[in-house]
């Protein structure tokens, strides 16, 4: 236990002296004894977002547990790249659910900033019936009302739409990708759905999710 101690005290000196080299005005460091989603969770509480790495194989940490449980959005950083702007063109994943629509709402503050935000819809008619014979376009309108400018992508396909949604983002230069988090009510801690689970194995740039 003192080790472990020991080693969380050395990555909070490391992190500080990382936020003392960027310039930020404030950082608080916490060290608790609770298990490391159950620190999360609670801590997340009392931020605006929360920004976790994603899973490293043969980890421990999984960071949807953090998301299906977490009250405030969570950005997932891939392992691997360097991302040196983040939110400058997002790209949105709509399917006229709850979390998606959490999700963005979220985002709002990054999106006013944004040069140009993308907002994607994929397989509408399987999806969309009840959003009218344009999907996509309420919550256009939704998001040019909070001075949003945007543009719209509807995609039709047969594969995995969260192989869709990051091929999209590579088309388009995306920097962050806006979406919802389903999980399986009754084992919520271990499965999300299909495109949440390939979107967070295969990430290629940082995801902002709620649940």
């Amino acid at each position: 236990m003192a080790a472990l101690r020991d080693g969380a005290r050395a990555a909070l000196a490391g992190f500080a002296a990382t936020v003392g080299r960027l310039g930020v005005d404030a950082c608080e460091q916490r060290l608790t004894d609770d298990s490391l989603i159950g620190s999360l969770t609670l801590q997340s509480r009392y931020c605006d977002l929360a920004v976790v790495p994603q899973a490293a194989p043969g980890g421990s940490f999984v960071p949807q547990q953090l998301i299906l449980h977490s009250p405030r959005p969570v950005v997932v950083v891939p392992g691997h790249g360097e991302f040196t702007h983040v939110a400058e063109r997002p790209l949105l994943a709509w399917d006229g659910g709850m979390a998606a629509s959490r999700a963005i709402e979220a985002a709002l503050p990054l999106l006013r900033r944004a040069r140009l935000v993308t907002l994607a819809v994929f397989n509408p008619d399987s999806v969309y019936a009840a959003h009218g014979p344009e999907p996509g376009a309420d919550l256009a309108r939704f998001l040019a009302r909070h001075n949003v400018q945007l543009e719209v992508v509807v995609r039709d396909t047969d594969g995995d739409v969260g192989d869709g949604l990051l091929a999209l983002a590579g088309e388009t230069g995306a920097d962050l990708l806006v979406m919802g988090c389903y999980g399986h009510t009754r084992v919520r801690e271990l499965l999300v759905g299909g495109t949440s689970r390939t979107v967070l194995k295969q990430m290629t740039l940082p995801v902002l999710m709620m649940a």
